[in-house]
């Protein structure tokens, strides 16, 4: 069952939480208007969370395999945005207690065509 980003802060028992530039500049490229850290976090506090095969089911290709290999566990959260999908990628930071949203993720080509060759076609006759 998905839960809501605040709660994953909560349960996680976060002691600290940061968004690198570089997700905000993601954010800015795909809606036109960076947000501020405020506005940022409240939309992460309204995301729900996606599991990697969820990921990979829209034809999101994430290095969640190679991190958890490196230690560094990751999850992704869906953002709560009318414009376009956005998907929110939090890892571990540094310090104990620390989470970092590292990046942002939208729909663009590649993923669109993964979905296309993800789907299988063994059902229909030879």
């Amino acid at each position: 069952m998905a839960i809501r980003g605040d709660k994953f802060l909560k349960l996680s028992k976060a002691g600290f939480f940061s968004i690198k530039e570089h997700a905000l500049e993601r954010m800015e490229e795909f809606l036109g208007a960076m947000p501020d850290l405020d506005d940022a976090f409240e939309m992460f506090c309204g995301s729900i969370q996606l599991s990697f095969s969820e990921m990979w089911m829209r034809g999101y290709r994430p290095a969640y395999k190679q991190r958890k290999e490196a230690g560094i566990p990751t999850w992704y959260f869906e953002l709560p945005c009318n414009e376009v999908e956005l998907i929110a990628v939090i890892s571990k930071g540094m310090m104990c207690g620390e989470y970092e949203w590292v990046t942002t993720y939208t729909r663009n080509h590649r993923n669109e065509s993964n979905i296309l060759w993800g789907i299988d076609l063994s059902f229909q006759a030879a």
